[in-house]
């Protein structure tokens, strides 16, 4: 088989800010809670920006794409994994579609493989098409 192949996560600006506005809204909700003597808001925002924090900050740090030597292409994002036979995808190309994807950057590439479709973001797209 051949050498395994991993393509890094491509990672927008605009998912950044998201973090960092969520982050900022939910101190701010604590904080003001704090402020005004109320104990349950700040618990409820502090909870808020954890889980949040955990579901975003992932997806952002650990993104990417790999070709395993085995056949089969393994998309990791965040918590989320998704593999496919690289063999039974028919389609790829290159889309902006604002549609829910295992991609954290607008700058996507759709896959099709069956019914099954997934659409993932990587830095190098070329290559990426190349070892597809």
């Amino acid at each position: 088989m051949d050498e395994p192949r991993r393509f890094a996560g491509k990672v927008d600006g605009w998912f950044y800010a998201t973090i960092a506005g969520t982050t900022v809204l939910f101190v701010g909700v604590a904080t003001a809670s704090l402020a005004k003597s109320e104990p349950v808001g700040a618990v409820i925002g502090l909870a808020c920006l954890v889980l949040c924090n955990l579901v975003l900050v992932p997806m952002a740090a650990r993104t990417f794409v790999e070709f395993d030597g085995e056949g089969n292409l393994n998309v990791v994002f965040g918590w989320q994994k998704a593999s496919f036979p690289v063999a039974k995808i028919a389609r790829a190309r290159e889309t902006r579609s604002i549609l829910a994807s295992l991609a954290a950057s607008a700058d996507r590439i759709e896959l099709t493989a069956g019914y099954d479709q997934v659409m993932i973001a990587v830095k190098e797209k070329e290559g990426f098409f190349e070892e597809l």
